[in-house]
């Protein structure tokens, strides 16, 4: 029969159905699911294609562009962009985008990772075992090296008495590290905050004999216990312990006032809400300091933002002043510093204030003031070392007050520090007249009214009926320029000015010549391997460093 199938052939194309159907399950990276596959991590798990053991386009132990231990791209131990072995979808150790140790560029993967970084963390990566948002050895602002103007040696104590590296607080003022301790009763090598034996955590206190007792340490104060015992050095200024003292804003750590509690004055929290305000009336973000009738302590609110109600006390937050409103409305914040708006308040007990370019007008007595512009042409005077705004212009009475006006220029005022423009001298007229710039004081000239010159030039009287003169000046023999009868001359550099009056230019800094500079034993200078001395009939000269 044409149709009938022999066993054998049966059976053969049984056995080929059986081995395709085996071969699609087996492993070797096919577009199913092996050993370990997931869409996001796992033991070498991949993301797509899904991958098994061995891994392909996209993970598994030793995977290749996007996971696994030994990936590529980014982040996790040996950086991934996706997986890891044990990862979630982000995280990792090591893996940032911002920093951190050994953060990668923008990856996912690593061991044991979490959505946000870690030690090292940065701030946009994913990587980082276990971490935050900023960790050691990265983060988007600020950290150690900023500039500081307290703890170093020679600078006042920071708060709590807290010096840098392990130098000692004496007297207000931090002593290095390995430097010697002087005052107050101490003495002996300073080191991790100890004065010799004293003045470190649970040391005795330093000083004593008629010298009041003090502790050298950050973070340390001198108590006793009364009753003849012994002074000891106890830790202070954080939370809870003792008030340090040495000034208001130094008593306790920052974040913290010295405050009066059941157990005396002790350093707490302040500038949350509800808490006491900081040092300088000072809040965190969004708190106003409120002012609370009779004795009670400044307390930060949420109260006094920019278009809210005034504080207690008719206070705002900063950037705000408080204004009145008409008729029956309540105080409200208003933005202030600017042109045209309210004075800000001054800080410490200070004045009224406003932003740079304006100048408070009106304030005091219950007002408030406005800011007007200042600095510019026909403006009101800034006040301060830069009054006006330009060089070219200087602070002037007119007829409605002290006005910015131009000067420096012929029969204009002159500029500050008596200075015109090229060929002119600033003439001194007799009388409470302004100093006036004119075509005078060159040198070779007849000096300017007051006996002025130029820049280069000094007036030199004549004798009899000559007039005076301006002759150069600055240069070996000629005269000191300025100065005057009482001396504070100048010469070129290199030239000391010396003799009396208005003296003479003279070549300095070599052995026995004068010290050029000031000319005194403490500021003056002189070359190298010379010193200033004041040498006996010789006066003060360079001599031979011994």
């Amino acid at each position: 029969m044409t149709n009938a199938k022999s066993p054998l052939t049966v059976v053969w194309r049984l056995g080929l159905a059986t081995l395709l159907v085996g071969f699609a399950a087996c492993g070797g990276g096919s577009s199913s699911t092996g050993k370990g596959g997931s869409s996001g991590g796992g033991t070498g798990g991949s993301s797509a294609p899904k991958g098994g053991a061995g891994g392909s386009s996209a993970g598994g132990t030793g995977g290749s562009s996007a996971g696994g231990t030994g990936g590529s791209a980014a982040g996790g131990i040996g950086g991934t962009s996706a997986g890891g072995t044990g990862g979630s979808s982000a995280g990792g150790a090591g893996g940032t985008s911002a920093g951190g140790s050994g953060g990668g560029a923008a990856g996912r993967g690593g061991a044991g990772g979490t959505s946000a970084g870690g030690t090292g963390g940065g701030a946009a990566g994913r990587g980082g075992a276990g971490g935050t948002a900023g960790g050691t050895g990265g983060t988007s602002a600020g950290g150690t090296g900023g500039g500081t103007t307290c703890g170093g040696p020679g600078q006042a104590c920071c708060a709590a008495n807290t010096c840098n590296s392990g130098g000692c607080c004496v007297g207000g003022n931090c002593i290095g590290a390995g430097s010697t301790c002087t005052g107050n009763g101490t003495a002996g090598m300073c080191m991790n905050g100890s004065c010799g034996t004293c003045g470190a955590l649970n040391q005795t206190c330093c000083g004593g004999g008629g010298v009041g007792m003090t502790c050298t340490a950050s973070g340390a104060i001198c108590v006793n216990p009364g009753g003849g015992g012994t002074s000891m050095c106890e830790a202070c200024g954080m939370t809870g312990q003792r008030c340090c003292g040495g000034g208001a804003a130094n008593t306790c750590v920052a974040g913290h006032t010295c405050q009066m509690g059941d157990g005396g004055m002790t350093c707490e929290p302040c500038g949350g809400d509800g808490q006491q305000c900081c040092t300088g009336n000072v809040c965190n973000s969004g708190l106003g300091c409120a002012n609370p009738p009779g004795n009670n302590p400044n307390i930060c609110m949420a109260c006094g933002a920019v278009g809210a109600a005034c504080c207690e006390g008719n206070v705002c937050q900063p950037g705000g002043a408080c204004v009145a409103g008409a008729g029956d409305a309540g105080s409200t914040c208003q933005t202030c510093g600017g042109p045209n708006q309210p004075c800000c308040p001054g800080t410490g007990g200070g004045g009224a204030t406003c932003n740079s370019g304006s100048v408070c007008v009106g304030a005091g007595a219950g007002a408030t003031g406005m800011c007007e512009a200042c600095g510019m042409m026909g403006q009101r005077c800034c006040g301060g070392a830069n009054t006006c705004a330009s060089a070219s212009l200087s602070c002037q009475m007119g007829d409605g007050g002290m006005t910015c006006e131009a000067c420096g220029g012929n029969n204009q005022d002159c500029c500050a520090g008596n200075t015109c423009n090229t060929g002119l001298g600033c003439a001194n007229p007799p009388g409470n007249n302004p100093n006036i710039c004119m075509n005078c004081g060159a040198v070779g000239s007849a000096c300017c009214e007051g006996n002025t010159c130029q820049p280069g030039g000094a007036c030199m009287v004549g004798v009899g009926d000559a007039g005076s003169m301006c002759v150069a000046c600055g240069a070996s023999g000629q005269r000191c320029c300025g100065g005057g009868a009482g001396g504070g001359g100048t010469c070129n550099t290199g030239f000391a000015c010396t003799g009396a009056g208005a003296g003479m230019c003279s070549a300095c800094g070599a052995l026995g010549q004068p010290c050029c500079g000031s000319g005194t034993v403490a500021t003056g200078t002189c070359n190298t391997n010379l010193s200033c001395a004041n040498v006996a009939g010789m006066g003060i000269i360079c001599v031979a460093t011994m």
